[in-house]
């Protein structure tokens, strides 16, 4: 496996402030304890940002919204049970573990009776709604005005092993890596 190569420094995009988060987040049984101090410190600095830019509170679901929502969800379970009580769910898994779904055809003929009229009734709702996610997803890949530190460690500091996690570890890592030339 050819070594990764390490990132300058440069100004990060808002979306990349949110994945180098979730990245970090995710690393389990890091070796070292400079890599694990680096990544740390990088996640508690970046916390206050990751929690500012979360879509919710940038763009919070309007009332009419959250109704239209409702009234899906409701006309999902009726279709789900058949109309005789409680709805029919399924566990499907997703990256984030298990979750429990209702028990039906999302793109049958049904469903999508059922959403088209909903988004008839509540058109100028999700218009707004979706001119709102528009906004907030050119914001994402602007480059961050917010100031952050990003603890570093050396490329000697990194694990030289290529094991199962090598890449992971690398491609969550690549922004906190220092090249050993520059720091002596």
């Amino acid at each position: 496996m050819k070594k990764p190569e390490v990132k300058k420094d440069r100004k990060l995009t808002n979306l990349e402030v949110l994945q180098l988060h979730a990245g970090l987040k995710n690393l389990h049984s890091v070796p070292g304890i400079k890599l694990n101090y680096a990544i740390s410190r990088t996640i508690q600095n970046l916390k206050p940002l990751v929690e500012a830019f979360d879509q919710d509170k940038l763009i919070p679901k309007t009332d009419g919204f959250k109704k239209y929502e409702s009234e899906l969800r409701k006309a999902y379970e009726v279709l789900s049970s058949g109309g005789k009580g409680k709805p029919k769910t399924r566990i499907i898994q997703t990256p984030n573990g298990e979750v429990e779904t209702l028990n039906i055809d999302i793109n049958g003929e049904e469903a999508k009776e059922i959403r088209a009229r909903l988004q008839e009734e509540y058109f100028d709702v999700i218009e707004s709604r979706k001119a709102d996610a528009k906004e907030y997803n050119e914001w994402l890949h602007q480059e961050c005005e917010e100031e952050f530190k990003i603890h570093k460690v050396l490329l000697s500091e990194m694990p030289q092993d290529e094991t199962a996690d090598y890449k992971a570890l690398w491609d969550a890592c690549s922004l906190l890596i220092e090249p050993d030339e520059i720091s002596k």
